[in-house]
């Protein structure tokens, strides 16, 4: 049996279809598959046979060339772009032509390009580049003649090897050589953990520069911790604190200070390329203040202690009182150091009034508000000028006695402003008027609005010649570290331990019990100005 096998080839054949082509200009020549098929017209362009897959170039003298693949049968439409004669010649000849990134050829060298804005860029071997931005205008001759000036040669090494950078482009690890034009040129050198260097220079053509750097090791130190406003000094140099500042290596010593507060001291080592953070925390000093006769003791207006006794002050100023049978004296006082009070039989004059505009005169000598004297018992005239106006009254001042003087003027009152802890700003009516304890300040009478900085507001009612007194114990909870060798530690009547103890409490006075043998008993105004308070009692 025969069998008959039948082969049927199937061709893609494009179909052939009219299209038509339309161009602004008129007047372009049809090229389909490189022949010439017609010129488009006017209005109604030039229809032709296409089929999908052939080449149409669009060609008309002083435009550019469109050059396009039929994908499908339909019509086409081109606006062609003008062109214009460029003229490039260069000093020397023999330069490469790149424009818009794109290799044109070597100079001389005439070229047609579209009309508007390029980029031209001019590179010969052994010689400098030429960049230019070129505008050509439609249908226009433009002729440029550049001049290409020879290289130096820059050698650039260092120890150890660095990241190179020229007139701010990177160009690699040293050792590095390269050509440069004639001019003014800066160098960088960087590497971690050195010094950076920085040269300027100025190269001449065919000119051999070399550099060689020994780079500088450099280390980093940042001292940060708190209280932030604090003195830093690094070998005695005063230095700002949280700042990371760039050091040799080395040994530095860095010490941190605060008024009232612990200071500190440490020795770092910094080796080449090393960071350190030093974190400190100053801890505020305590001191011994002693009544040593049957009184009551009140600080910044609130009673701590019932004499004879003793008790521990943080350092600052406080405004203190000392309240007896038949007595009393005050005064303001800076503690720096240990205390003992004594029963002072002076009497206590505190003088008010506005600091700008009162004067008080005893005994021919002048005093401005506010002001604590003390004054031996006995009469005295007093003058109190305010505003111009002046006045004589006669004080009778006994032993002990506690006298308040102000000039009374309508419409205006005084306030006392006490805190623990002192140094709180405050503000009235939203004017700074001081740190506490603010003694005896003239105010408008009237509601005013107390601030007082970081912890609270409140409204106060100011009655006319008459003197408000604001206490207040603001509340924070603080960490006490207490330390008596050999003892143990009692705080407010609770058992804590024995040598070295820690607690949580609250600001403000507490009862503090050493027992090792004897019984060892003080008053602490805790005021919260730091959130660790340390306390070492020595034997």
């Amino acid at each position: 049996m025969k069998y008959v096998f039948l082969l049927f080839i199937l061709l893609n054949i494009s179909v052939l279809g009219s299209i038509l082509i339309r161009t602004i200009p008129a007047g372009a020549m049809v090229y389909i598959n490189g022949s010439l098929i017609g010129v488009t017209k006017n209005s109604s362009g030039l229809e032709v046979e296409a089929a999908a897959g052939d080449t149409i170039e669009i060609v008309k003298p002083g435009y550019e060339k469109v050059e396009t693949t039929l994908k499908n049968a339909t019509d086409l439409f081109f606006t062609l772009t003008p062109l214009s004669l460029l003229k490039v010649t260069s000093d020397p000849t023999g330069a490469k032509i790149m424009v818009n990134g794109e290799i044109i050829g070597e100079t001389p060298l005439e070229v047609y390009l579209p009309a508007g804005t390029h980029t031209m860029l001019l590179k010969k071997e052994n010689f400098g580049e030429r960049k230019v931005i070129v505008s050509l205008k439609p249908f226009s001759v433009k002729s440029l003649t550049l001049c290409l000036y020879p290289y130096g040669t820059v050698t650039v090494e260092s120890s150890p090897k660095a990241t190179l950078i020229v007139d701010g482009e990177e160009k690699g690890l040293t050792p590095i050589t390269l050509e440069l034009k004639e001019g003014y040129h800066k160098l960088v050198l960087e590497k971690t953990g050195y010094k950076t260097v920085e040269k300027e220079f100025f190269l001449k053509e065919k000119d051999i520069k070399k550099f060689s750097f020994e780079l500088e090791p450099i280390s980093y130190l940042k001292v940060t911790g708190e209280p932030t406003i604090v003195s830093v000094k690094l070998n005695g140099m005063e230095i700002p604190p949280s700042t990371v500042l760039t050091l040799r290596p080395g040994t530095y010593t860095v010490t941190v200070e605060k008024e009232g507060f612990e200071g500190t001291s440490t020795k770092v080592v910094l080796k080449p390329g090393m960071g350190k953070v030093i974190e400190y925390e100053l801890l505020p000093k305590y001191h011994v203040v002693t009544l040593p006769f049957e009184a009551k003791l009140f600080v910044n207006g609130y009673e701590v202690l019932k004499g004879p006794g003793k008790v521990l002050l943080r350092e600052g100023f406080y405004m203190i009182e000392i309240v007896w049978k038949n007595g009393k004296w005050a005064d303001f006082v800076f503690l720096d150091r240990d205390m003992v009070l004594k029963k002072n039989e002076t009497a206590t004059l505190i003088l008010g009034g506005d600091p700008l505009k009162t004067t008080f005169t005893i005994y021919e000598k002048i005093y401005i508000p506010p002001k604590i004297l003390h004054l031996k018992p006995g009469e005295y005239k007093v003058s109190v000028t305010h505003e111009g106006k002046r006045y004589e009254t006669t004080l009778k001042l006994l032993p002990g006695s506690f006298v308040e003087l102000f000039p009374k003027i309508a419409g205006k009152g005084f306030i006392y402003v006490l805190t623990i802890p002192s140094g709180v700003r405050v503000s009235i009516d939203g004017e700074i008027v001081g740190t506490t304890p603010i003694l005896l300040h003239m105010v408008d009478a009237g509601v005013r609005k107390l601030k007082l900085e970081g912890f609270k507001e409140m409204s106060v009612m100011i009655e006319s010649s008459k003197v408000q007194v604001i206490k207040e114990m603001l509340l924070k909870k603080v960490l006490l570290k207490l330390r008596f060798d050999g003892a143990d530690v009692f705080l407010d009547g609770k058992y804590l331990g024995r040598d070295e103890v820690e607690v949580m409490v609250e600001t403000g006075i507490h009862e503090l019990v050493f027992r090792n043998g004897e019984r060892s008993v003080y008053k602490i105004l805790v005021d919260g100005v730091s959130p660790k308070v340390f306390i070492s009692i020595k034997k």
